[in-house]
């Protein structure tokens, strides 16, 4: 069975996901995904989503997205 990059990418994502290594938003970057759509994906594979976020990576985005 052949996967595309795509399903590897979100495969990887959602690995590395459940296994606290990377963030919701990161994953869902990993994956090619949107942050909802990444949420509806673990809902889709009853993959708990963690409440919380990393306080630096959150300031980051807040900064890149021009609220600091």
């Amino acid at each position: 069975m052949a996967s595309t990059e795509k399903e590897i990418d979100t495969e990887v994502a959602l690995d590395l996901y459940k296994n606290k290594k990377v963030s919701l938003w990161r994953a869902a970057e990993i994956a090619g995904l949107c942050l909802e759509e990444f949420k509806e994906l673990l809902g889709s594979r009853s993959i708990k989503i963690e409440i919380g976020t990393d306080d630096e990576e959150s300031l980051e985005r807040l900064r890149r997205a021009g609220f600091l």
